[in-house]
C-alpha cells in the first residue's frame, strides 16, 4: 500500500512538472524601442501589448509598460500568439504594429511616432474606455469585435480604423486616440451596437454599447468587418 502511494505521488509530480514545462515553453518575449519622427528616443512613452486571434474560452493577454530613459521597453513571459502593439506619447502621437510572439524567442520591434516636439498642429490624444452590454444590461462575456473610425479625416492624415475585442467582463479600451469625433461599433454574430463618441484630449472618454439583434435582411454599412463566430 505504501509502495503504491509513493508511485502515485511520483507520477503526480512528473505530470505537474510537465505542465509547468509546457507553460514555460509556450512563452516568448517582446523588446524594442520608441522613437520620434526625427529618430530620437522617446522616454516615458506608453506601450500596450494586446493579444489578437485568441482561442475561444481563453482570455486575451494584455500588458502595458513605459519606455525607459533610452526609449526602450521590454515584455517578458508573453504567451505565444499574434499581438497588436501600440505606443504613444503626449504631443508626439502614436504608432501601431502587428507582431508574432514565438516559442522561446525574443520578438524585436521599433515604433516610430510621427509627431514632432513643439509642433503647433499636433492634436492632443485621449483614451476610450467602454463596455459592451446585452439589452438586459448584463456584460457581454463572449468577446465582441470593437471597431473605431473617425467621422472626419484631418488634412494629411490617413483614414485608418482601429479594432480590438472586449474581454470577459465586456470591457475594452483604446489608448492615445487623437481628439475628435468617432463612430464606434460592437459586432457579434447576430447583433451589433453603434454609437458616436467625442474624444477629448487627456481624458478617459467613456462609452457604453448596448447590443441589438440584427435580423436577416438588415443592411449594414459598407466596409464593416465580418462578425466574429461568437453567437449573440
Amino acid at each position: 500500500m505504501k509502495k503504491n502511494l509513493m508511485i502515485f505521488v511520483a507520477v503526480a509530480a512528473l505530470v505537474a512538472l510537465g505542465f509547468v514545462g509546457n507553460d514555460a515553453i509556450a512563452q516568448g518575449g517582446v523588446q524594442g524601442g520608441v522613437i520620434d519622427a526625427e529618430g530620437n528616443a522617446v522616454p516615458g512613452a506608453t506601450v500596450v501589448l494586446h493579444q489578437i486571434g485568441r482561442e475561444r474560452g481563453q482570455r486575451p493577454y494584455r500588458a502595458q509598460v513605459e519606455t525607459d530613459r533610452a526609449g526602450r521597453f521590454n515584455f517578458g513571459r508573453v504567451p505565444v500568439g499574434n499581438y497588436n502593439i501600440m505606443a504613444g506619447a503626449e504631443d508626439l502621437g502614436r504608432a501601431r504594429d502587428e507582431i508574432a510572439v514565438r516559442q522561446g524567442q525574443i520578438t524585436r520591434v521599433r515604433l516610430q511616432l510621427q509627431g514632432r516636439r513643439g509642433g503647433d498642429e499636433e492634436r492632443g490624444v485621449g483614451a476610450i474606455v467602454g463596455i459592451v452590454q446585452t439589452p438586459n444590461g448584463d456584460p457581454y462575456t463572449k468577446g465582441a469585435l470593437i471597431v473605431l473610425q473617425p467621422m472626419q479625416r484631418q488634412r494629411g492624415e490617413r483614414h485608418r480604423q482601429l479594432t480590438t475585442r472586449s474581454d470577459r467582463e465586456g470591457r475594452f479600451y483604446f489608448v492615445n486616440i487623437p481628439e475628435g469625433r468617432y463612430i464606434i461599433q460592437a459586432l457579434v454574430r447576430g447583433g451589433m451596437a453603434v454609437a458616436r463618441i467625442e474624444v477629448i484630449a487627456d481624458q478617459r472618454n467613456r462609452v457604453r454599447l448596448v447590443l441589438r439583434r440584427v435580423e436577416r435582411g438588415d443592411q449594414g454599412g459598407r466596409g464593416v468587418p465580418r462578425c466574429p463566430r461568437d453567437h449573440y
